[in-house]
């Protein structure tokens, strides 16, 4: 079972200060978002608890930016649907993703209580991938992550490994955050905290376990054809013309 570690009280304090997070008031919080999305005929009418905390965490309390944010969540799983259904790491096409990458959410928190992911392909030679899979296997992470984040973040610090990107000048990068975070980081970045590889095999468990859940969000999602006013199209999404499919990756 995927396993975020929480964080102390101490930590907990200061991720309720950053988020605007007020024990008091956060229940009523939720409470006018499950009755807005019920209200919203092109939204689901509920969805997980947890998850709506976390949008409002995200959003540090504000309504009315948890509310866009929660409809343009539901929206891209319409107007993309490739990137959210068959979620099933057995396939052969996710295969040859999951293989390439390395993907972590590291143990703990830095004493302001934010979270460490780092992110690198695995592999010199990966070319030749269907951008689709490769991007449902991101969003894959992504819930995973949000739906294992119980107290949420003081904020997130993201290592990208550019060794494989051909941007080798990212590397540059990595001293600076070995000095600061080095409790935090992989061996082979100069940190304690194991191998990447490591951690990227703990999401790969949860996709497994997960793979109920993920069928069942298939589902929940916005419905274009009741939503009041203007529907939503790619470009509204994405502020983009044509697909994703068109991007030529140099």
């Amino acid at each position: 079972m995927f396993y975020l570690e929480q964080p102390s009280p101490d930590q907990q304090v200061l991720i309720r200060q950053a988020l605007n997070e007020d024990v008091n008031t956060r229940d009523k919080d939720l409470e006018a978002i499950k009755e807005w999305l019920r209200k919203e005929p092109h939204l689901p009418d509920t969805w997980d608890d947890a998850m709506l905390m976390t949008f409002l965490r995200s959003c540090n309390f504000s309504l009315e930016k948890t509310k866009r944010r929660l409809d343009k969540y539901f929206t891209v799983k319409t107007i993309v649907p490739e990137f959210f259904t068959e979620c099933d790491i057995a396939r052969p096409e996710m295969q040859t993703i999951v293989n390439a990458l390395e993907i972590a959410t590291m143990p703990g928190m830095t004493p302001e209580g934010r979270r460490v992911h780092i992110a690198r392909i695995a592999t010199s030679d990966f070319e030749d991938f269907d951008y689709n899979y490769f991007a449902r296997v991101i969003f894959m992470v992504a819930d995973v992550y949000l739906k294992s984040e119980k107290l949420g973040s003081a904020g997130e610090v993201y290592v990208l490994d550019g060794e494989n990107y051909r941007l080798k000048h990212l590397l540059k990068l990595l001293p600076i955050f070995a000095k600061n975070f080095s409790e935090f980081l992989p061996e082979a970045y100069g940190g304690t905290a194991g191998k990447l590889k490591l951690h990227w095999d703990k999401y790969l468990a949860a996709f497994e376990d997960f793979k109920p859940w993920f069928k069942e969000q298939e589902n929940i999602k916005a419905d274009e054809s009741k939503r009041p006013g203007k529907t939503t199209s790619y470009e509204d999404c994405f502020g983009l013309h044509g697909s994703f499919r068109s991007l030529a990756v140099d």
